[in-house]
């Protein structure tokens, strides 16, 4: 049997496929509407506008941290500065206080002290050498000796005699003599006095005297 009707159908279906459409597509594609369900334009506005959403709010987040850390130091340097006034009035405080118990402790020191202090300088107010000037009286009890490095009582007096004569100074020396001769120095059987040499500077009109004695007990 012959196969030829059967390739010649195989052929015209071929060529019928090949052949262009019957008639010209004029369409313009670009101009076309879209007729997809969701559009490519849609999902990326909104995208866009998602997007820009966090932004704002991550910017906005970020100022607000920036404002709350600005108070925070605000705060922080607000208590400083308080503290650090009642910081300086507390030393402030502190210093006069220390102060004061430098001179409390001293006059404790002066009390207490195994020589009778008090008594030598009420005794010292009624020395009065006739013709000087007495300038001041010194009673330290606290003095310590360079050699035996004990604290020790310094008694000292000084002051000036105007006109620098001979016989001036003959009377410094008299009195320097009557200040180291009190019964005062005396009293006390267990007391043992040194006198210093006596200190005298003149100058064009004046002659300044210093009575000095140590006391030991």
């Amino acid at each position: 049997m012959s196969k030829k009707p059967f390739s010649f159908l195989a052929s015209s279906k071929s060529t019928e496929s090949l052949s262009s459409p019957w008639r010209a597509d004029f369409r313009d594609v670009s101009r076309l509407p879209d007729l997809k369900v969701v559009r490519t334009d849609f999902l990326i506005n909104y995208g866009l506008l998602a997007l820009a959403v966090l932004l704002a709010s991550y910017a906005g987040f970020v100022e607000y941290g920036n404002w709350s850390l600005n108070k925070e130091i605000e705060a922080c340097e607000s208590e400083m500065n308080s503290r650090r006034v009642q910081d300086s009035k507390c030393l402030r405080d502190s210093g006069q206080f220390s102060a004061n118990m430098s001179v409390v402790d001293a006059f404790v020191k002066f009390k207490t002290r195994s020589v009778g202090c008090a008594e030598i300088l009420a005794e010292l107010g009624k020395f009065r050498p006739e013709g000087l000037r007495v300038s001041g009286v010194l009673v330290d009890s606290a003095h310590v000796d360079l050699k035996t490095k004990k604290e020790r009582v310094r008694v000292m007096l000084s002051g000036s005699k105007s006109g620098v004569t001979p016989a001036n100074i003959y009377e410094v020396d008299a009195a320097y003599k009557r200040f180291i001769g009190l019964p005062l120095w005396r009293r006390d059987k267990a007391l043992v006095m040194t006198p210093a040499p006596l200190g005298i500077q003149t100058n064009d009109k004046t002659i300044d005297f210093t009575f000095e004695l140590f006391l030991d007990k």
